[in-house]
């Protein structure tokens, strides 16, 4: 069988393909000491099990069999990520598809660095939990799809 924690569990998700994009941008944009937070959706784990073995049995007529068991959280095992809290608010500013989380130990942080001054604008973020954007398991079919993430014919 297949262990997932929780149906409801949710966790962040991006492409190969995003990683890189943001590392590349982030070095780019960057001045020193800011946090950069791709603007991503998240899927529930339960969902995203469900998908691969579905994905998997289309190519595998063994997969057809599994199951997926459900067992209990860790100690210290969350069931939502949260990549901006609630307190780091005022020090976010957005571009389309980043949220930067500008330093603490830079004061002014209320002015923007050069570098992002025409990129990003100060907005009002109240938190960035995985719960919160959850794709549909259609959507998450197709991300699997458009990504290549899902089982490859031989």
């Amino acid at each position: 069988p297949v262990t997932v924690t929780s149906s409801e569990m949710t966790r962040f998700m991006m492409s190969l393909r995003q990683a890189v994009n943001l590392i590349f941008t982030a070095t780019n944009m960057m001045e020193g000491g800011e946090v950069f937070v791709f603007k991503m959706r998240s899927v529930k784990i339960d969902n995203l099990a469900r998908a691969l073995i579905k994905d998997y049995s289309e190519h595998t007529p063994l997969a057809k069999a599994v199951t997926i068991k459900y067992t209990k959280p860790r100690p210290g095992e969350k069931f939502h990520e949260e990549l901006l809290s609630v307190q780091e608010r005022e020090r976010v500013v957005e571009t389309r598809d980043l949220l930067i989380l500008l330093p603490l130990l830079n004061p002014p942080y209320q002015k923007l660095p050069h570098s992002l001054e025409s990129k990003a604008k100060r907005i009002n973020y109240e938190e960035y939990i995985s719960h919160n954007c959850v794709m549909s398991p259609e959507e998450l079919n197709r991300f699997i799809k458009d990504n290549n993430l899902g089982c490859q014919e031989l």
